[in-house]
């Protein structure tokens, strides 16, 4: 085997994967060996029953969304333990949770998700007369054995914080914008979940960054120390977990177990909106909270440079290839395994990324037994740029401006329960 097409195999499984998340899809393999029964190690009742769990939703005009989230919630919980924070709503999103006999909080102004969060905690009192705290998108719909298994992570008194498992809810349609989305967020959360989360959340590393905010669980006397509505940042879930990190509160943990599905974008707009405000609020949390000593900051500062570094060469691409191009019309490839250069042609690039990314939408298609998968592949691409954009491009924004928290209200998809 020639050294230069062992580079390429080597960048192309590098540039699927990548060192970060290879390394902690091995560490959630050692998980998954020494845990396998972890849901029934921990007790096999939690301490804490269903009548010590709070929800809390904060909605903004989620009329269409917000009665199939509570419809959910009722199922297994009892309405008057749901309390929905209306941020100033001018749809019926206030009426649809009186009809169901919710707790409801209203703002005569838009405030934002995070502010209506304490708003709604400390109106009610909820972290005085609860043990948990579970905090829900509107447009999030729980697994009816979420708090089953949520609760029973619990019953670890270290536990502060369960990450809920995200489920992309399906869409109507075929090759429309939503379903494309739909299909790039299964893989993505495939990815994220399996091969990095898992792993960072096994609770000797306890290195996880963010609890997300669509439906995680919060021990109450934790949520209680946590400034939810810092000053100037577009999202509060991550901000809220470095909070636990940094102040020791406890540990985040994740389990696949613990679902909830949520709606993703339904447009392009929506879409780059959505991960401009993951990214912006990532930059502004870590401009706020700043960094400290820990393998918390170990684990997010490798993964961050990672993340540049992979951003930096989808946006260079062109420019990388016109240089190859124009010049003699070859790169020069490093082997980070035997620290040699080789020339390549410059059309290798776009090979190695268009490769590499199809080489997921694969194997996601063969674990997920959905090959319809690879149909969508060609315009995962597009995402992928986008992503990129947005992660380079916040970081100016975070550094020299501020948020409001205050949200606008996405276009909502078809609510159609096609697989």
């Amino acid at each position: 085997m020639s050294s230069l097409f062992q580079i390429i195999l080597l960048m192309a499984v590098l540039g699927s994967v990548g060192p970060n998340m290879l390394f902690w899809s091995l560490v959630g393999i050692l998980r998954f060996m020494f845990s396998r029964d972890e849901q029934d190690s921990i007790v096999s009742q939690s301490l804490i029953s269903i009548k010590d769990v709070a929800v809390v939703i904060a909605a903004h005009n989620e009329e269409m969304v917000l009665p199939g989230c509570i419809d959910e919630l009722r199922k297994i919980i009892n309405v008057r333990q749901i309390h929905v924070a209306d941020d100033a709503s001018s749809d019926a999103t206030k009426a649809i949770a009186k009809s169901f006999g919710c707790k409801i909080f209203t703002s005569k102004v838009n405030i934002g998700k995070a502010k209506m969060i304490e708003a709604a905690l400390a109106k009610f009192r909820i972290c005085k007369k609860y043990a948990v705290v579970l905090i829900l998108d509107a447009d999030s719909e729980i697994d009816p054995n979420y708090f089953t298994n949520a609760l029973t992570q619990f019953s670890d008194l270290n536990v502060a914080v369960v990450a809920g498992h995200v489920v992309s809810r399906p869409v109507a349609g075929t090759l429309n914008i939503a379903r494309v989305v739909h299909k790039y967020r299964v893989r993505l959360y495939l990815m994220i979940q399996t091969l990095f989360r898992y792993g960072q959340s096994w609770k000797p590393a306890n290195v996880t960054f963010v609890a997300p905010g669509f439906a995680s669980t919060y021990r109450a006397s934790v949520l209680e120390k946590i400034e939810i509505s810092s000053s100037g940042l577009v999202i509060e879930d991550i901000n809220m977990t470095f909070q636990v990190h940094k102040a020791a509160l406890g540990k985040v943990v994740y389990s696949p177990y613990v679902k909830c599905s949520t709606e993703d974008p339904a447009s392009l707009s929506d879409y780059s909106r959505q991960v401009r405000r993951w990214n912006l609020g990532l930059w502004q949390t870590i401009k706020r909270q700043g960094i400290w000593p820990s393998k918390f900051w170990l684990a997010l500062g490798l993964l961050q440079i990672e993340t540049i570094a992979s951003a930096l060469f989808v946006l260079l691409l062109p420019g990388l290839l016109a240089w190859g191009y124009f010049f003699d019309g070859n790169i020069l490839l490093w082997s980070p395994l035997t620290g040699d250069f080789e020339k390549a042609p410059v059309w290798i690039l776009p090979i190695l990324f268009v490769g590499a990314d199809f080489l997921l939408s694969v194997i996601a298609a063969i674990l997920l037994r959905s090959f319809e998968m690879i149909l969508y592949a060609p315009f995962f691409l597009v995402f992928r740029v986008l992503d990129a954009w947005w992660t380079l491009a916040t970081i100016p924004i975070a550094i020299f401006s501020n948020s409001s928290g205050v949200w606008k209200s996405p276009m909502r998809a078809s609510r159609s329960k096609v697989a």
